[in-house]
């Protein structure tokens, strides 16, 4: 969280001084949050396992987004790790099923901000139990729910997510069908440098989009 809008150490620095716990809490989601979003998931599972007390005590807002990419971090590292960790595995299921959990009761409360989430949940888990076939549908509707309730960020992500898992599975045509949308949900999102990150991982299946995106720029 270093760079031209704050310096990380000193702003820890200042709020640890000041005993300031609700802004501690916030700073490490959103360092949670933007490991995740660069794949780096052992790193946003780490900071995930830190700051669950923090966030409890907090506020709904904060806990909830904690709890949703503890989730996400820990389906990750189940799909992404190595299979023969059986108990590092067991232990990231049973992380993800604990968040599956509690945002489907806040689903039931607000399903236009926590519906796509329990989704997009639902479908890395089974991603991660290696049903690409049940999960698909759930990519989908995730996709689809965020983009109409305005959360762009999070229809790219299913969308990236989406994409990995089928790749993974060896179904190069639907991975470049989600990674196109994640690469175009991203852009307008304005996020550049996860973009390049994805053009440089998968120069092929981002090729096209990459021509339509630059030809409605210049349109």
């Amino acid at each position: 969280l270093t760079g031209e809008a704050m310096d990380e150490e000193r702003t820890f620095a200042e709020l640890h001084n000041k005993k300031h716990e609700s802004g501690l809490a916030a700073l490490h989601v959103y360092k949670m949050y933007l490991a995740y979003i660069m794949n780096q998931y052992e790193v946003a599972s780490d900071i995930a396992e830190k700051t669950r007390l923090w966030t409890k005590r907090g506020n709904i807002f904060l806990f909830s987004q904690q709890c949703f990419y503890d989730g996400l971090s820990s389906l990750a590292n189940a799909q992404e790790g190595a299979w023969c960790q059986r108990k590092k595995r067991r232990k990231h299921l049973s992380t993800a099923k604990k968040a599956i959990k509690f945002m489907k009761k806040l689903a039931r409360l607000c399903p236009e901000t926590y519906l796509h989430k329990v989704f997009l949940l639902e479908a890395e888990f089974a991603a991660a139990k290696g049903n690409l076939d049940d999960a698909i549908p759930m990519y989908q509707c995730s996709t689809s729910m965020a983009d109409r309730e305005g959360f762009l960020h999070e229809k790219a992500l299913a969308c990236e997510r989406a994409g990995l898992a089928a790749s993974r599975s060896g179904d190069s045509l639907r991975s470049v069908t989600f990674l196109s949308q994640a690469i175009e949900a991203y852009s307008e999102w304005g996020a550049c440098a996860k973009v390049d990150q994805l053009r440089a991982r998968f120069p092929d299946q981002c090729s096209s989009t990459i021509g339509n995106i630059e030809e409605t720029t210049t349109s």
